[in-house]
């Protein structure tokens, strides 16, 4: 079973896709804020396989692309899918991984989430 983390600082998207990946078969850590993100990163019992996190956290200490930044320091081998609701930001994220527009189609998560694994 893949291990997403999963970081998006809106509560209800955050709970409707952890409990569709859930429903997908995936173990899932979801958090609002790239600082709890780093912590399940560094002290995660289980390998992350796969983060899926938001370009624009409400935290402001980072971005979703500069956490992807600093947790592949970390995580050599994890892929990092993009999500925002900004056409705009999409052009920018996929420099650095596949990236999504919100709203999110549950199912397109999933399917994009296994193709990243097959890369893996």
């Amino acid at each position: 079973m893949s291990h997403v983390l999963l970081v998006e600082d809106d509560e209800p998207l955050l709970y409707a896709l952890g409990r569709s990946l859930q429903g997908e078969g995936f173990t899932v850590t979801a958090v609002r804020c790239a600082q709890d993100a780093l912590r399940v990163l560094e002290g995660a019992a289980t390998r992350v396989d796969v983060m899926v996190t938001d370009i624009h956290l409400g935290d402001h200490a980072a971005h979703g692309i500069s956490l992807a930044q600093m947790a592949r320091m970390r995580r050599f081998d994890m892929r990092v899918i993009f999500i925002t609701g900004s056409a705009e930001s999409i052009k920018h994220a996929n420099a650095h991984g596949p990236a999504l527009l919100k709203p999110i189609n549950p199912d397109h998560l999933a399917a994009t989430i296994r193709d990243e694994l097959l890369v893996a």
